[in-house]
């Protein structure tokens, strides 16, 4: 989650808008110490000054990144333990036709994502 703060900076400095336009509004006065005009915003200088303004506030952001450890090989072999039960019961066509084939497709089709890691690994 970022702050409204760090969502202006990083609008100012790419020239596409993430949040609210006034926060970044606000933003691009103070760094430029003078009221801007909207029409202002799309003249190539003005363009090229806000982001040099604002390059070290963009530069200094901290971002946190979630460490995720993926195990596919463990996800994999669970996966593919669940599904062999589910092909052994007579009850389990409704959970291979709604849940484990769709999951297995996305697998051998290549993804790895946190999502399908999560979904293989809650298959129970």
């Amino acid at each position: 989650m970022i702050t409204k703060r760090e969502a202006a900076i990083i609008s100012a400095y790419t020239n596409y808008l993430l949040g609210e336009f006034s926060d970044m509004h606000e933003y691009i006065e103070e760094i430029m110490g003078r009221p801007i005009y909207t029409h202002e915003m799309v003249i190539k200088a003005t363009v090229d000054e806000i982001q040099e303004k604002s390059k070290d506030d963009f530069i200094n952001l901290k971002v946190e990144v979630e460490e995720v450890l993926i195990d596919w090989e463990e996800a994999e072999e669970h996966f593919y333990f669940i599904k062999g039960m589910y092909e052994e019961i007579p009850e389990g066509k409704l959970a291979l036709i709604m849940f484990i084939e769709p999951t297995a497709r996305r697998y051998e089709a290549g993804e790895r994502t946190k999502e399908l890691y999560e979904d293989m690994m809650s298959a129970e």
